[in-house]
């Protein structure tokens, strides 16, 4: 009793000291209370008071770590009650007081850790009601996929802040990052395997739902290469291989695609070529020639095409082209890989591509089109493509012919782009540039019209003079193109300028 009053009027006497203090102040004054108090509580003779009287001075104690401290004096108070129990009755009242104590510990310790962490203001984190549930949340932190710079990568270490919740909890920490790395390796972005329109699927994900997956997907690539770049360099090479190459997989339309995932995964976590080869035969350049071939028959698989990677590398990659325009050209999937699996091969078969971009263009695949011969453009022995000009005349002219005054800023915009276009178009010469200017000047645009116009081997002067003098802001428009680095502005400027000197002449 003695002591149960002194820890009173020493607890009473130091808070009240200290009930105006902040900060650092006023943590010293709760250490000075704690070192003052912990030898009377344990003074106490009779267990359970001394441990009620240790609990009230604990719950009086602001958040920090000496009322973690005092849950720990009460723990061994528990403790101490239990092993001295008189009888059986104050046995199990100690085992249900060690047990709260002990989930009391723990919460106190995660909530400390998560101020220490910058994470205390989480309120996902804060939701959390089991210690499995919180490991999985700071997998899913915002910092693990933050590609910019300051406080969102600097402040917090995620990886630590597992660590230690793991510990608090005596937690398999590596078995709770192998289920997530099963639940984030697999791809979400399901496309609907029946819809095949070049505008997109017309059941299933629809174009915004595909997009939103696709984003998924790289958040949850980059939290599997976080998870598995704080696990061992064996286990994690290990795992991506076995996972990347077992025969037998249980998802059929994306396994490919997952296999190729776990691929990119362990290009991202491999520290050099030789941690490869100690745990695996095949070479690096191997594995990137396999990653290549899983994700062509991610693509086959879309289109109901199954084989095994052993069987698809047996076969020649103009053959596999080739069935592929024999079987599936009416499909805009099949297209698409034709072009890159051409171009990623280097073959460049004149005719083959004649018929792939007619066939991109009579399917309406506008934007598969435009791609296709943009990457097309630097390769010389595509020139020979027969219609390739006219197949590049009406890519061109597509977007200005489905345009009308007024213009929109949006429409705007994607008629100017044609002049970006136009610059990369390797056979500008064998275009009716004409035409085109026409169209521009439909549109109001003359500054794009004129540009057309200059590109002629021989510039029609009368035309081109009749613009000069019927828009007064023709230079300063021509200037504006030159400074929102469209390339073609330049040339067009210096026959503007040319024109305007009345030395000149054609």
């Amino acid at each position: 009793s003695l002591h149960m009053s002194a820890v009173e009027s020493t607890v009473h006497s130091v808070l009240e000291s200290s009930s105006a203090a902040v900060g650092s102040s006023k943590a010293d004054q709760q250490a000075v209370l704690f070192s003052r108090v912990v030898p009377m509580v344990f003074a106490i003779q009779d267990n359970q008071k001394a441990l009620a009287t240790a609990v009230s001075v604990m719950q009086q104690l602001s958040q920090g770590p000496q009322k973690l401290a005092a849950v720990d004096g009460c723990l061994r108070l528990a403790e101490r009650w239990h092993a001295r129990a008189a009888s059986e009755n104050d046995s199990i009242k100690a085992e249900k007081t060690i047990a709260r104590l002990r989930a009391s510990r723990c919460q106190l310790a995660t909530e400390l850790l998560l101020l220490k962490h910058h994470l205390h203001t989480d309120s996902q984190l804060a939701s959390a009601r089991q210690p499995e549930q919180l490991v999985c949340y700071l997998y899913e932190h915002s910092s693990i996929v933050w590609t910019g710079t300051g406080p969102a990568t600097a402040d917090f270490d995620i990886h630590a802040a597992v660590t230690e919740v793991g510990s608090i909890y005596k937690l398999d920490l590596s078995k709770i990052r192998l289920q997530l790395v099963k639940k984030w390796l697999p791809s979400v972005a399901v496309e609907d395997s029946v819809s095949d329109s070049p505008t997109g699927p017309k059941s299933g994900l629809s174009a915004a739902e595909q997009r939103d997956a696709e984003i998924q997907d790289e958040t949850n690539l980059k939290r599997v290469v976080y998870l598995l770049q704080h696990e061992s360099v064996e286990r994690s090479v290990i795992y991506l291989l076995q996972y990347a190459y077992k025969e037998k997989v249980t998802s059929s339309f994306l396994s490919m695609v997952c296999k190729a995932r776990a691929l990119r995964v362990l290009f991202a976590v491999l520290p050099d070529t030789a941690t490869l080869e100690s745990f695996s035969s095949r070479t690096l350049d191997d594995i990137r020639e396999d990653f290549y071939a899983l994700l062509c028959m991610a693509d086959l698989e879309q289109l109901h095409i199954s084989e095994s990677l052993s069987n698809f590398q047996t076969v020649s990659l103009e053959s596999q082209v080739r069935r592929l325009w024999k079987n599936h050209r009416n499909q805009s999937k099949a297209l698409r890989l034709i072009i890159n699996m051409c171009l990623d091969g280097r073959l460049y078969n004149v005719e083959l591509w004649r018929d792939v971009l007619l066939q991109l263009s009579s399917k309406g695949m506008a934007n598969d089109l435009q791609q296709a011969l943009v990457a097309a453009a630097d390769v010389p022995e595509l020139l020979e493509i027969p219609q390739l000009s006219s197949i590049w005349q009406g890519v061109l002219l597509r977007p200005l012919s489905d345009a009308y005054v007024p213009l929109s800023r949006e429409q705007k915009s994607t008629c100017l782009a044609v002049l970006d276009l136009l610059a990369i178009c390797p056979l500008v010469m064998e275009l009716d540039l004409s035409s085109l200017a026409k169209h521009y000047t439909r549109l109001g645009l003359h500054a794009a019209s004129f540009i057309c116009l200059a590109l002629l081997p021989a510039p029609p002067e009368d035309v081109i003079q009749v613009q000069i003098d019927a828009n007064d802001k023709l230079a300063d428009d021509i200037t504006a193109l030159c400074s929102n680095g469209h390339i073609l502005a330049w040339p067009a400027l210096e026959v503007y300028k040319q024109m305007t000197d009345t030395s000149f002449r054609f």
